[in-house]
């Protein structure tokens, strides 16, 4: 759309006035907009938007970064949205949590559990939450807290097997 004063420049900021309940509509570009004496912030849309998304998208070193099997780029991955082979997972492994995390909050499903298999699935959850802080532990050579972490790994297996039969 062309402005609506000059005619010549394309339209880039519309002017909604009210008098009275009457509504007008002018489509004006930046410098007749500036010769009528109306203020307006000027930041381009693209700054605006990559300001607020810097935050949700890990920062590369590059955004090259490629997977050794397909070639698929990790820009082309972000932007698809889909991975090119089952190599990618490993190749960009490093960035994936962070992204995760960024758009769905969380990098583990936490949603609702059917009524009957709710119970099981607390207690594998929580005995895989044990495993991952048994290594953490054993790697830090906590061996007391490792003990401990052992026992109630075995208690709720226990308890898991008895349910099962």
């Amino acid at each position: 759309m062309l402005c609506q004063k000059c005619q010549k420049n394309p339209a880039n900021v519309k002017i909604i006035k009210n008098i009275n309940g009457n509504v007008m509509e002018l489509h004006l570009c930046s410098d007749c907009a500036a010769s009528e004496n109306i203020k307006f912030p000027s930041f381009p849309a693209d700054e605006l938007f990559s300001a607020f998304f810097k935050d949700f998208t890990p920062q590369l070193d590059t955004d090259e970064m490629r997977c050794p099997t397909c070639d698929m780029t990790y820009r082309e991955f972000k932007n698809l949205g889909k991975f090119g082979c089952s190599d990618c997972f490993t190749a960009f492994d490093k960035y994936i949590d962070a992204m995760l995390k960024s758009i769905h909050g969380n990098i583990e499903h936490v949603g609702k559990l059917p009524q009957r298999s709710a119970a099981p699935l607390k207690v594998k959850r929580e005995i895989d939450d044990l495993k991952y802080e048994l290594r953490k532990a054993v790697e830090e050579e906590n061996f007391e807290q490792a003990a401990q972490l052992r026992d109630r790994i075995r208690e709720l297996e226990k308890g898991e097997s008895t349910n099962d039969k």
